[in-house]
């Protein structure tokens, strides 16, 4: 049996697949679910990275699930490279509003000038990587740089400095809090999130939320399918 944890911060970024899981799986309590050889467990933790650690600290603390995937939508900073709707797994992420600001509004990453050492068992030069069999597993997905802030990024100041510092493919509130996590924790994990919008200065009119959604999701309801199949069912499980 493969014990999977499907990990968001709303419920609305996940809520088709919720519904498919409800309807197509077998319940075994609220949020844990069987088909095949796959056990399914959700969990929504709330937007940001406390709230994320705080989430997976919650989710994990019953067993800890053979693999964990985190789904939401994203921000893109080149859109045609992943166009409003796509769907891609991020490869690596980092804590992009961790340092200092300047009093002219110069940004500072925090392992750039020495309040925290670049290299430690999960950091490299700043940087948290997932592992290339964790990537391999989702083979069909664009890959994508990721940076995570608390503050979404909305000014054209704001947003020449992240991609000074880090250029990113796309943007979250809770990926790296995510890697982090997995990484210290030494779990099997995916991030995988939809381009919902472009990263300029701000402006909702642009954005094409339920369109991420929908591909999110559609990408979400086969990979399960794939693994509930994939994952026979063995004796007396």
């Amino acid at each position: 049996m493969m014990r999977l944890l499907l990990f968001a911060a709303t419920e609305p970024e996940i809520s088709p697949t919720l519904q498919y899981v409800g309807r197509h799986f077998e319940p075994l309590a609220e949020t844990v679910f069987v088909k095949g050889g796959l056990q399914i467990s959700t969990f929504i933790s709330s937007p940001g990275q406390v709230h994320t650690l705080y989430g997976l600290e919650r989710a994990c603390g019953g067993g800890i699930p053979d693999h964990l995937i985190h789904a939401g939508i994203a921000g893109a900073y080149n859109t045609d490279k992943y166009p409003m709707g796509s769907v891609v797994q991020i490869t690596s992420d980092a804590f992009g509003d961790l340092g200092v600001e300047e009093k002219d509004g110069r940004f500072t990453p925090a392992f750039s000038m020495g309040l925290l050492p670049p290299n430690t068992d999960v950091f490299q030069d700043g940087w948290l990587y997932n592992e290339e069999k964790n990537l391999n597993l989702l083979p069909d997905l664009p890959r994508a740089k990721g940076v995570s802030v608390n503050r979404v990024s909305g000014s054209a100041q704001t947003i020449a400095q992240m991609e000074h510092w880090y250029a990113p493919d796309v943007e979250t509130m809770e990926s790296a809090a995510f890697f982090f996590y997995c990484l210290t924790h030494g779990l099997s994990f995916n991030a995988v999130r939809a381009i919902s919008n472009k990263v300029e200065p701000r402006d909702r009119s642009k954005w094409n939320i339920p369109l991420a959604i929908q591909n999110l999701n559609s990408y979400l309801i086969a990979l399960l399918d794939h693994y509930a199949k994939k994952h026979p069912v063995k004796g007396g499980q």
